[in-house]
């Protein structure tokens, strides 16, 4: 029985520790997880809530035009399915940029989400999001980037 009583305990204690951890210890790579993890369960906008939490900095009255916004574009995708990291960027120890695809029924949606640590805590410096991929492919594929038309192939 007293046993039991502690794996209860503990089952209920362990998912509510990572909730509880302050923002200012939290890294770039867990703030995007609790990102995609809101985002999955409550949608865009609490997702989006979650990383205005992360600064001071941010106009309340442009971020709700952004909720907006991106919870109208992402109702016409579909249902959200999952995430993939693309890419991650660093400009010094400080900045650090992530490229995500987000994954939706009809059609991917790329978000790109800043990071900057003035001090001892990482905050939420830039978001961005997109869903034009096919004109970036367009480019890549273009014959002059082919890997084939490169100068140092001749």
């Amino acid at each position: 029985m007293k046993i039991t009583f502690f794996l209860a305990v503990v089952a209920i204690a362990v998912p509510w520790s990572t909730y509880s951890q302050p923002l200012t210890t939290l890294t770039p790579d867990q703030l995007n997880t609790e990102f995609f993890n809101t985002h999955k369960q409550k949608g865009s906008s609490a997702s989006l809530d979650y990383l205005a939490s992360t600064s001071t900095w941010i106009n309340k009255n442009d971020w709700s035009g952004l909720k907006t916004k991106l919870a109208n574009t992402l109702a016409q995708f579909g249902k959200y399915t999952g995430y993939e990291l693309v890419s991650k960027k660093t400009v010094g120890k400080n900045y650090v940029q992530y490229f995500f695809l987000a994954n939706y029924e009809r059609q991917p949606v790329r978000f790109f989400i800043t990071y900057y640590r003035p001090t001892a805590k990482w905050q939420m410096n830039m978001f961005e999001y997109d869903f034009d991929l096919g004109t970036g492919l367009k480019e890549a594929a273009n014959a002059y980037r082919l890997q084939e038309n490169s100068p140092d192939k001749k």
